[in-house]
């Protein structure tokens, strides 16, 4: 209770901003996949290899972003969540061998191996500080990587 105390707020408005971070570190987390499964299926139709995208056509529609991330009740963002990680799975499925060397489909492993984990079902889930996640945080070494990279060279 110290902490209310210092913030000045009520143990309900204390509450209430605990469940706002919350919410943003997952909407965080659900662009960032959100993002790699659309990049790679921008990579798809580019290459001219759109016949392995078996129903995820959407992702290349320019609204499809907003609509989405934005513009779906909050309490559908788990079942968002859960259908972009099987929409990465069956990418990762149709694209092995074939894409390998685009940064689209590493980028994409990549965020899969440090945002996920796969249970002994099969399902794939976001981690949880039990898994080892960095408490909650969204930043990859990729994202990090990416940032100072530009950030030293400007």
């Amino acid at each position: 209770m110290v902490l209310e105390e210092l913030m000045g707020l009520t143990d309900e408005e204390f509450i209430d901003s605990l469940m706002v971070a919350s919410n943003i570190r997952k909407l965080g987390r659900m662009e960032l996949l959100y993002t790699c499964v659309a990049d790679l299926v921008s990579f798809l139709y580019r290459t001219g290899m759109d016949d392995l995208l078996g129903g995820m056509e959407h992702y290349y529609d320019p609204n499809d972003y907003n609509r989405v991330i934005y513009h779906s009740k909050s309490e559908d963002a788990s079942d968002r969540i859960k259908q972009i990680l099987a929409d990465a799975d069956k990418l990762l499925v149709e694209c092995e061998g074939a894409c390998d060397e685009s940064s689209a489909y590493q980028l994409l492993v990549r965020v899969l191996k440090e945002q996920t984990v796969v249970e002994e079902s099969g399902a794939r889930r976001l981690k949880t500080k039990e898994d080892g996640a960095n408490n909650g945080s969204i930043v990859t070494d990729y994202q990090y990587e990416k940032t100072h990279i530009v950030t030293a060279s400007s």
